[in-house]
Parts: structure tokens; C-alpha cells; sequence
């Protein structure tokens, strides 16, 4: 399963949950799971334009206040179709996956000792960042609050291996 299809069902799953333009849409995945995806404003609105194209989403005109006028983006009946399909798709491709940070780990002693200390510094502060970005967040109900937790709880738990390596 590629990255690029989660992704579109992250995107797929904003609209969805909160019609808006695509700066909204944007800003409410840079302050979700957009991190988790790598999802960056570029990403998002290039997403955005294949979905439209595909005829998932539809673009209304809005106008409001002084600001220019905008495009209000919501699903389609073909885009509810392919987000179910899609979810069904990625939670199928789920199974066995585990974070990549394992594999890199695996080979990270045939590294010169300076570059495999400043690797795994680099990848620690990562963590750091992360496990405050997931930190700040407010808890959800269901399955978006457990989705959240488990991100949280992956970085806290890469923060500490990393920091374990890097005390070795």
C-alpha cells in the first residue's frame, strides 16, 4: 500500500469530516495526522487536484467578507464511495506493518561512530518534536482519540529507545 494513498485518505477523511477550503483543509491535517504522513501544504494541495479531478470532491464558490473568493471543497457521492473503499483498502494493507524507524535501526551500528551518533541525535530530536506535537493535542473520542494515542505513545517510545542507543 503506498504512501500516497494514505495520505489521499487523510485528506479524504478532512473534507469529509469538516467541508472547507484548502488552506482549512491544510491547516486542520498540519494540526492532526499530516505529520504522521509527511504531509506537507504542497502534498495537500496537489492531493486536493487529483481528487477533484477524479470527480471526489466538487468546489463550490464562496464568497465571504473581504477576503477573495474561495473554493469550498466537499465529497462528492463518488468521493464517500472511494473514501469507504479506500479506508477498507488501507486497514486491509495495516496488517504486519511496523514503523521504518526498526529497519534503519537494524543496520545503524555498521555506521562510523560520529555518524551513527549524529544520526540517531538527529532522529531523538525528531522524536522530541513529536512527542510534543501529539502531546498538545485535546483528547478525541473513539477511534481518532486511540489513532492519537498510538502516535503519541509510537513516538514516546522511539524517543526512549534512541535515547537508550545514544546513552550505549
Amino acid at each position: 500500500m503506498s504512501l500516497a494513498k494514505h495520505r489521499e485518505l487523510a485528506v479524504l477523511a478532512v473534507v469529509r469530516a469538516h467541508p472547507g477550503h484548502g488552506y482549512a483543509v491544510a491547516d486542520a491535517l498540519d494540526g492532526a495526522l499530516g505529520p504522521a504522513l509527511g504531509l506537507k501544504r504542497p502534498t495537500v494541495y496537489a492531493t486536493l487536484s487529483r481528487l477533484l479531478d477524479r470527480g471526489w470532491l466538487q468546489g463550490d464558490a464562496v464568497k465571504d467578507s473581504a477576503r477573495p473568493e474561495r473554493q469550498e471543497l466537499r465529497l462528492t457521492d463518488a468521493g464517500e464511495a472511494g473514501y469507504q473503499a479506500l479506508l477498507r483498502t488501507c486497514l486491509k494493507a495495516a496488517t504486519g506493518t511496523l514503523t521504518p524507524l526498526a529497519v534503519v535501526l537494524a543496520g545503524v551500528d555498521e555506521l562510523p561512530p560520529a555518524a551513527r551518533r549524529s544520526a540517531l541525535a538527529r532522529l531523538l530530536a525528531d522524536r522530541i518534536r513529536q512527542v510534543r506535537h501529539w502531546a498538545a493535542f485535546p483528547e478525541h473520542p473513539g477511534s481518532a482519540g486511540a489513532a492519537l494515542r498510538l502516535l503519541r505513545m509510537t513516538a514516546e517510545l522511539e524517543r526512549d529507545t534512541l535515547a537508550a542507543l545514544l546513552a550505549d
